[in-house]
């Protein structure tokens, strides 16, 4: 649910003959799970393929929990009104750094693409309690919770701003 849509293919005109699953499935108890079309399911039969976390109950009722949980508040929609916001944000800091290459991303799965390598502004949007992480040498990579608020978002970009403006 990360791009705003359950699957991230959903956004293009493309269906996967098999898709493997894990990380978000499980809301952070460890699991993974394989969908796919039946013509290509058939080639594992029960028991044909291991997994470290295969018929683990408590990693199931999870996954099913996680569902659950993003029908029953919306998440999917609000990833995508949420995503905008925050795409559109960053979109604003482009226009106003000439060392901001480019903004990508769909959903709350973001990056800035800079004209320098990332290290420094990582270290330190963390030391203004701003966790993220590197895509490469020269992307900041943003993936907050599916329950971010605009607020959280505001807040994120206006530390941005105050590092930015150091550069």
């Amino acid at each position: 649910g990360r791009t705003g849509r359950y699957f991230a293919y959903e956004h293009f005109n493309i269906k996967p003959d098999v898709m493997a699953l894990a990380k978000a499935l499980g809301g952070g108890i460890p699991i993974g799970a394989i969908a796919g079309k039946e013509e290509f399911m058939q080639v594992l039969s029960p028991g044909s393929h291991a997994s470290t976390f295969g018929g683990n109950y408590l990693a199931s009722v999870a996954g099913c929990a996680v569902f659950d949980i993003i029908e029953k508040e919306n998440l999917i929609e609000k990833v995508e009104k949420n995503g905008k916001y925050f795409y559109n944000r960053l979109k604003n800091l482009f226009e106003n750094y000439s060392f901001i290459k480019k903004v990508k991303g769909l959903g709350l799965m973001l990056g800035i693409e800079f004209d320098f390598p990332v290290s420094e502004i990582i270290n330190k949007l963390i030391e203004k309690n701003i966790l993220t992480v590197g895509a490469g040498e020269k992307v900041l990579r943003f993936v907050p919770p599916l329950i971010i608020e605009k607020d959280d978002i505001d807040i994120a970009i206006d530390k941005m701003n105050l590092i930015f403006k150091t550069i």
